[in-house]
């Protein structure tokens, strides 16, 4: 099982439905399992989110960061499991965020990218999922 989740981590609540990237990632990879949370998403949604980063043969997973040191909240317990992950996992952080970089990075178990290029982000996603959807 292969799986992209995408998170978003701001100060306040917000109610945005358009989320490009994951619409891209969509598009690009149907064959994948999609989830998307922030910070104040409902537990059911958190505990699914863990579930499936805890048995993704594959995972990835982009923060949208609005504010660098905005609460994690209800995303927190998924970074838990990104860091103890030993399968194939990248982690995207586009923004700033202190705490996350903190986690993510200096860690050999994961491929961490801050802010990438677009040509980057499309290559390494395009590596992590073309073994499993082909």
């Amino acid at each position: 099982m292969a799986t992209f989740i995408y998170v978003e981590v701001n100060q306040k609540f917000s109610s945005a439905y358009q989320k490009p990237m994951l619409e891209q990632v969509k598009k690009q990879f149907s064959g994948l399992d999609y989830l998307d949370l922030d910070g104040f998403s409902e537990e059911f949604l958190t505990k699914q989110a863990c579930q499936l980063a805890e048995l993704a043969d594959i995972c990835g997973v982009y923060y949208k960061s609005f504010a660098p040191e905005a609460s994690l909240g209800a995303t927190l317990p998924l970074a838990e499991i990104l860091i103890r992950r030993s399968q194939p996992t990248l982690v995207i952080l586009q923004g700033t965020h202190i705490r996350l970089e903190k986690l993510f990075s200096n860690r050999s178990n994961l491929i961490f990218l801050k802010n990438p290029e677009e040509l980057t982000l499309q290559e390494h996603l395009s590596h992590l999922y073309s073994n499993t959807l082909s």
